[in-house]
């Protein structure tokens, strides 16, 4: 039946390599359809040389006969797999399906006649066994196979060309020379025609599937790395996107602390105006009545005329106030800016020169109108006096204390700017981005909540306020307000 033939190891080793190396490259990724055109092609080549092992260990002729079409059928069956392999490649297999059923069409009808009398014509004895001799119908077989490599290397070489990438050029360049390679493995049919170059075809073929499959497992790690590059990619962009989404929450939740001061801040302020409010009225009250019982040449007439003055200009201020903190309808109207700004340094004169002030006044002419409340404005205009006095009120005895007021219009034409600059100590960076927080505050024993409403407030307006601050040379508040039209 069979017997120990040493030269059958060689072909019975590649056959079991040659599967193995097919099975690993196919299981890398069973979807691509090049891997699976390799795998079938392996699996040809497999049994091309395990069949031939058999032939050369048997000892009977039936059973040699049997393993030679076996073999012969596979020989057939391989070049089908290559025009599949190359036509996969080069991503034109669907453009070649009449090809492609022609060249199944004949493989099927040779391995038919491979079976028949007239293929093999009996045995020729080498020094590695028994080998099948080749009959009238093996001509088929060779112009087959060379027909169909040809078919192959040319779609590689089409491909080859039509790429413009170095690196698809040379993966293409290799294919062709695998494929030249494996032409080299049909040396077994000249064996057939009493050419003996054994072993040469079994080791070719083996050469060419381990090159292939390192080639492809290349590929499939080239592949790897640029899916795990693209998660990466992907995931530095989400991980921005969830850094932005963040940044924005903490905006969002900014806001709404700003929201909650402020609503805090307007119940607390309009609690305490209504506390006040009470005893300036009844002390406005009371000095009317004192007012109409002392006559005017009385000593006490004047400072009670006075008192009475004073008293009305803070019932007033209350109201403004109380307006202001519970953002009551805003009366705007067409005005100029200057107007205000001179009504608030005229009301704070007094508090300008016990705090030992030198103002300035430099308000520009001609200045376009704006759409205000004239009340509104000038409330804001002496908060940042009083904060300007204040804040000059810290620095040691003997230096000099300035304040200029003054109003421009941009370039433009689309913004009046009121400008509060002293030579006081200033505040730092940490603080001009807190200053308008409520509740916060430079000064000590203060509440902070005068230049979040007045911030407000020119937001309302449509403008708003910048600050320029170096510590130990002053500060500016600027208040930019649009003109009518712009």
């Amino acid at each position: 039946m069979y017997y120990f033939n040493p030269y059958a190891i060689g072909p019975l080793l590649t056959g079991v390599m040659c599967f193995a190396l097919g099975q690993y490259v196919h299981q890398m990724d069973r979807e691509d359809r090049t891997r699976q055109a390799f795998f079938g092609l392996n699996v040809l080549a497999s049994l091309w040389c395990l069949s031939q092992a058999m032939v050369l260990s048997a000892t009977d002729l039936t059973l040699a006969s049997f393993w030679s079409h076996v073999m012969f059928s596979a020989i057939i069956l391989m070049p089908v797999s290559m025009f599949h392999l190359a036509s996969h490649w080069c991503k034109r297999y669907q453009r070649q399906k009449l090809i492609r059923w022609v060249i199944n069409f004949q493989a099927l009808c040779l391995v038919i006649l491979s079976w028949g009398p007239d293929f093999l014509s009996g045995y020729t004895p080498y020094f590695f066994g028994l080998f099948p001799r080749a009959g009238a119908l093996m001509y088929l077989v060779v112009f087959f196979m060379l027909s169909n490599f040809t078919i192959s290397f040319l779609n590689i070489n089409k491909y080859h060309f039509s790429q413009k990438k170095l690196k698809k050029r040379q993966e293409a360049r290799f294919v062709m020379l695998s494929f030249l390679i494996l032409l080299l493995s049909y040396s077994d049919v000249f064996v057939s025609y009493q050419q003996s170059l054994y072993p040469l075809g079994y080791i070719v073929l083996f050469g060419f599937s381990l090159s292939m499959s390192l080639f492809l497992l290349r590929k499939s790690v080239a592949l790897l790395h640029e899916r795990v590059r693209s998660v990466e990619e992907q995931m530095q962009f989400k991980s921005n996107e969830a850094s932005i989404v963040s940044e924005e929450l903490k905006g969002v939740q900014f806001q709404l602390l700003e929201a909650g001061k402020k609503s805090a801040l307007v119940s607390l302020s309009a609690g305490i105006l209504h506390q006040i409010s009470q005893p300036i009225t009844a002390i406005y009250g009371f000095i009317k009545f004192l007012k109409k019982e002392v006559k005017e040449d009385h000593e006490f007439y004047k400072p009670i005329h006075l008192v009475d003055e004073q008293t009305m200009y803070l019932k007033q201020m209350l109201g403004n106030l109380m307006e202001l903190v519970q953002h009551k309808d805003i009366k705007k109207e067409a005005i100029n800016v200057n107007e205000p700004v001179e009504n608030a340094v005229n009301l704070l004169t007094d508090e300008l020169r016990i705090g030992r002030v030198k103002w300035e006044l430099d308000l520009a002419e001609d200045l376009p109108q704006i759409c205000a409340d004239n009340i509104n404005l000038q409330q804001i205009f002496m908060n940042f006096i009083i904060n300007a006095i204040q804040a000059l009120g810290t620095l040691p005895k003997g230096e000099e204390r300035q304040l200029l007021v003054s109003s421009k219009v941009d370039e433009d034409n689309k913004f009046v700017a009121v400008s509060f600059q002293d030579s006081g100590p200033g505040v730092s960076k940490g603080e001009v981005e807190r200053i308008f927080e409520p509740f916060y505050s430079t000064k000590e024993k203060a509440v902070g909540i005068g230049l979040a409403l007045c911030q407000d407030l020119v937001e309302e307006h449509g403008g708003q306020i910048l600050v320029d601050s170096s510590v130990k040379q002053g500060v500016s508040f600027v208040v930019k307000l649009p003109v009518i039209g712009s």
